[in-house]
């Protein structure tokens, strides 16, 4: 999917990524401590208490993913994911962070709501 204009190009690679793994952690086709290099602490607290029975039949599928930059460090990030036939929305906000470790894309998820 091509980036919105203007929007910086590692944000948006970033945004599609972190929303999947999100995606998958939460299905339970991931173990939650990968979430840690794209979420914040706070959220990755949440999102790994919010992780669902593995069933293949209602995995979550992104579908769309957008930006909007708000400043030259941060940006709107909006789309939507599809579980079997019903498609749902998502929002949140993107950052870019110092950064650290293995994680060097320097973008965190401060953000995130998914419908």
């Amino acid at each position: 999917m091509a980036p919105s204009r203007n929007v910086d190009t590692s944000a948006h690679r970033f945004a599609e990524l972190a929303v999947r793994l999100v995606l998958e952690v939460v299905d339970g086709r991931r173990p939650d401590a990968q979430l840690t290099t794209v979420l914040t602490p706070a959220l990755v607290t949440t999102f790994s208490a919010a992780r669902r029975a593995r069933t293949e039949a209602d995995s979550a599928v992104v579908l769309r993913t957008r930006l909007q930059t708000v400043d030259a460090r941060t940006a709107e990030l909006f789309g939507s994911y599809a579980r079997g036939h019903r498609v749902f929305a998502m929002a949140g906000r993107v950052v870019r962070t110092p950064t650290r470790g293995h994680t060097r894309h320097g973008w965190a998820i401060t953000t995130l709501w998914l419908g």
